[in-house]
C-alpha cells in the first residue's frame, strides 16, 4: 500500500481500511494497494496511484472582504477525514473543521479558498458551513450550504458573494445632469 498527501505530519496505517492523518487534516491524497509477489527472480511493478479526495471550491466575487475579517473557516459533516485504501473512500463519519487565511484575488478577481474529505462510497453529500471570522473566531458574516454534491477525484465549485454592499459583477454608475437654468432672482446693482 502506498499512500501520497500534501499535508503536514505522516499518514498512520492502523489497518488497510483505516488511514489516518496528522490532526485529521486532509489534503490533497493519493493512494495504491497491490498484492506484491516476493520471489527469487528480481521483478517489477509498476504503481499508479490514484486521487482519493473530493473538493470543495469556494469562490467568492465580492469586491473586498471587511478589514474585520481575519480568515475563513469551513466547518462540514458528511466526508470522512479517515482513508479506506481497499476501496479508496472515507470510512467514518467525521466533522471536518479547516480554517484558510485571505488569499489575495485571482486573475479573475474572485477570492478561492479549496478544501478536501474523502467521500463515502454510498455517494453522501456534505453539509457545508462558511464562516468568516475576525481575530476572535466570532463570525463577521456566514453562509450555509446544506447538500453539497462530492464525487472522488472531482471539484465541486460554489461561486458567490457573502458580504453585503458592492458586487464584483454589477457595474455600479454614478448618472450626472445639469441644472442650466439661472436662477431668476439676482444682485441688481447700481453703479
Amino acid at each position: 500500500m502506498i499512500v501520497a498527501h500534501n499535508g503536514e505530519g505522516k499518514a498512520t496505517l492502523s489497518s488497510p481500511t483505516k488511514v489516518t492523518f496528522y490532526k485529521n487534516k486532509v489534503t490533497d491524497t493519493f493512494y495504491y494497494t497491490a498484492s506484491i509477489n516476493i520471489g527469487e527472480q528480481p521483478t517489477n511493478y509498476n504503481a499508479e496511484l490514484k486521487r482519493a479526495v473530493a473538493m470543495f471550491r469556494l469562490r467568492i466575487s465580492d469586491v473586498q472582504i471587511p478589514q474585520n475579517v481575519k480568515q475563513f473557516k469551513f466547518y462540514y459533516t458528511g466526508g470522512s477525514s479517515t482513508l479506506n485504501c481497499i476501496n479508496g473512500f472515507g470510512n467514518v463519519n467525521s466533522k471536518q473543521r479547516e480554517y484558510r487565511d485571505i488569499p489575495t484575488k485571482s486573475a479573475d478577481g474572485y477570492y478561492i479558498f479549496d478544501v478536501y474529505t474523502f467521500p463515502h462510497a454510498d455517494g453522501k453529500e456534505l453539509k457545508m458551513k462558511v464562516d468568516a471570522i475576525d481575530a476572535s473566531e466570532n463570525s463577521v458574516e456566514g453562509i450555509e450550504f446544506p447538500l453539497v454534491p462530492v464525487t472522488k477525484n472531482k471539484v465541486t465549485q460554489y461561486t458567490g458573494q457573502i458580504f453585503n454592499g458592492i458586487h464584483a459583477d454589477a457595474p455600479t454608475g454614478i448618472n450626472l445632469s445639469i441644472d442650466d437654468k439661472w436662477n431668476p432672482d439676482y444682485y441688481d446693482v447700481t453703479f
